[in-house]
């Protein structure tokens, strides 16, 4: 009789129930791959869109900046949106212009040009620092009357003189150069005897102020900051006046003085002198609108503009009042006399002889001094293109 052994158990339940955990362990890794893959591809979209997003805020700005170039007037302001809105592909933006002071933008001056760029819901926004450029270059004048000019002496120009107003010049035409009349109405009320080069433009200069520039040069107040925040006692000059009787000295400094003063008297045979060895001077004359008088017998400066043109001289005038410039000493330097008020006016008595430039609401030459070009001083307002002022940054917080 032949005996049979048992038949050995079957392992089929065994070999399923380790298929399915290890189909569930495939399945875990596969949906954390996906899940990984899902999250990586959302997050380089929203890279994507977010660096989009900058690109489209530079083309904005870059936008505007070729607008504002081709005509100034149609330069893009806030207004009650925050700005022009203009399309792109996958989104836009909006951009628009103020002034460096934070008012309204002004043609030919510096602005911030502000743009947010959108692309698929997501926003950036930039600030550029923005200035007027000319690359042809624009009529530079020694001698400007922005309302009016008048000669009753012997005093000659080299270089253009101009004007938004009337010219009134008696005797010989003493000009080497343009004379240059801008705006309706602007012209000869009395016109001196000789041949004259004479150019009639339609648009008159829009010069900034004084005020305006102060405000910035010195963006924490302007002329009302630069009363207590100044350079006066570096020349020992105390309660912001001065009232000199034989020489008086001008310091600089490396990097440049800025002088502020309320009142500026000389002496018949005083002298003022800028020592701009060191770094550039400008002196400012205000408040704004002050019915003060200035009276100055002479002044010269120790560099010239020929010698070292990053070390000039400037006096900017903000007051109401007239300036009398006396003497006959020789000085480089630019003076520029045009105020919220738009009164007062610049008198040249004696034969002073000035390089440089005269920028005034008014003037009157009544002595036999002689005014010559020097570049370097004032810029003419107005530009052939605008472009980046070397800043360009973020700023999400420019508007809501």
């Amino acid at each position: 009789m032949i005996c049979l052994g048992k038949r050995p158990a079957s392992h089929s339940g065994t070999i399923l129930i380790g298929a399915m955990i290890f189909i569930g362990i495939v399945s875990m890794i596969t949906a954390g791959v996906l899940t990984l893959a899902t999250a990586h591809y959302s997050r380089a979209s929203t890279e994507a869109n977010y660096a989009a997003a900058l690109d489209a805020a530079e083309a904005g700005a870059n936008f505007e900046l070729r607008k504002i170039s081709d005509d100034v007037t149609q330069a893009d302001g806030a207004g009650s949106t925050g700005g022009a809105a203009y399309a792109l592909s996958d989104g836009g933006f909006k951009v628009y212009c103020t002034s460096r002071t934070g008012g309204p933008f002004i043609p030919g001056q510096t602005l911030y040009i502000y743009s947010t760029g959108t692309v698929n819901g997501l926003s950036r926004t930039v600030q550029l620092a923005a200035k007027p450029g000319s690359a042809q270059g624009k009529d530079n004048y020694v001698l400007y009357g922005v309302t009016s000019g008048f000669r009753s002496g012997n005093s000659r120009a080299v270089g253009n003189i101009g004007s938004n107003g009337d010219l009134s010049w008696s005797g010989p035409a003493t000009v080497s150069g343009k004379v240059i009349f801008n705006g309706p109405g602007a012209g000869w009320s009395k016109q001196p005897s000789g041949t004259l080069s004479t150019v009639y433009n339609p648009n008159a200069l829009a010069w900034p102020t004084v005020e305006t520039l102060a405000s910035e040069e010195f963006p924490l107040g302007g002329l009302t900051w630069l009363a207590s925040n100044n350079d006066n006692a570096l020349s020992g000059i105390k309660n912001n006046s001065l009232t000199a009787s034989g020489s008086f000295t001008f310091q600089s400094k490396v990097g440049g003085a800025n002088y502020y003063l309320t009142g500026l008297t000389t002496g018949l045979n005083t002298a003022l002198y800028f020592n701009n060895l060191l770094g550039p001077i400008t002196v400012w004359i205000g408040p704004s609108g002050a019915n003060t008088n200035i009276t100055i017998s002479g002044a010269s400066s120790m560099l010239d503009a020929t010698q070292d043109s990053t070390k000039l001289v400037r006096l900017y005038i903000a007051t109401s009042g007239n300036v009398t410039w006396d003497g006959s000493a020789s000085i480089d330097a630019g003076i520029y006399n045009v105020n919220n008020s738009g009164t007062g006016s610049i008198i040249f008595n004696g034969g002073a002889q000035v390089l440089g430039q005269v920028i005034a609401n008014s003037y009157s030459l009544e002595g036999a001094g002689s005014l010559t070009y020097q570049g370097g001083y004032f810029p003419v307002p107005g530009a052939d293109y605008y472009g980046m002022d070397n800043a360009l940054f973020e700023d999400n917080g420019a508007w809501n």
